[in-house]
């Protein structure tokens, strides 16, 4: 998400100002299974590697496109963002488990989220 707000609000909703956020529902995405939090992780963190992301327009939220990026550029700022979940990747590795060699697949087009979301 990309929340274009004000600083003051901004603070009331527990952002700073022009970051990019995952939705707050990401624990509820993921499938509850062993694995799906390390493909996550790989999915968000391989894309960041191989995508030259110049504009970023998010469900429900702002665009930030690169004419008007006075900031850190979409790639370094989803980095950021995928920082900023490790709690909440980490409690569903804790809930869940991590990827074995037997469970581990990363999608190459999409994170492990259920079809419906």
């Amino acid at each position: 998400m990309f929340l274009p707000l004000p600083k003051i609000a901004a603070r009331l909703v527990g952002t700073k100002v022009g970051s990019v956020n995952l939705h707050p529902t990401l624990s509820q995405a993921l499938q509850q299974r062993a694995g799906a939090a390390d493909e996550f992780r790989a999915w968000l963190s391989g894309l960041c590697s191989s995508w030259q992301i110049d504009n970023l327009c998010a469900a429900h939220s702002g665009a930030l496109l690169a004419n008007d990026n006075t900031g850190k550029s979409v790639n370094e700022r989803l980095r950021m963002t995928l920082t900023r979940a490790e709690g909440t990747l980490a409690k569903h590795d804790r809930n869940y488990g991590k990827s074995t060699a037997a469970n581990a697949t990363v999608p190459a087009a999409a994170p492990a989220v259920p079809a419906e979301h």
